[in-house]
């Protein structure tokens, strides 16, 4: 949600790799466009409540964005982690300055800077992945396997 389809280095890996987790847990994968911002966040939410959609969770391509989804929630009186989880990308500094904290993926971006920086002293474009964590706030709720 919020995703910049076009951007060729964020946006469509982040695309990518939601719509591969998403079909391997037998879901259908909805992507809703937008430049990361709390504004689009909050718009994209707005959009599914007004058609009536409130799906069970909304992965926002940025804690910028959940932050506005989560907004958006508690403007329509949903509460967030009870009847909607929202997870963000990034672990910025917003992540943990609203209410709930958003749980969120953490990227090592120290880590990339100097492998960055290292490629391009050295001239090396081969592509390097890095472990990523979740860190986890109040915006998701544990599953409890119950309550299915």
């Amino acid at each position: 949600m919020a995703v910049d389809t076009s951007d060729p280095q964020t946006g469509k890996t982040r695309c990518a790799g939601y719509q591969k987790a998403m079909e391997s847990a037998g879901l259908t994968p909805s992507i809703i466009p937008g430049d990361y911002s709390f504004a689009a966040g909050k718009q994209s939410a707005e959009l599914l409540l007004a058609k009536g959609e409130l799906p069970e969770a909304i992965f926002a391509a940025s804690d910028d964005a959940a932050a506005g989804v989560i907004y958006a929630a508690q403007e329509h009186g949903i509460k967030v982690p009870e009847q909607l989880a929202v997870l963000g990308f990034d672990n910025s500094s917003v992540a943990s300055m609203i209410y709930p904290g958003i749980t969120t993926i953490d990227q090592p971006f120290k880590q990339m800077g100097r492998l960055a920086i290292e490629h391009l002293t050295n001239q090396n474009v081969s592509s390097v992945e890095l472990p990523y964590q979740i860190k986890e706030r109040g915006s998701v709720a544990k599953y409890n396997s119950a309550q299915s």
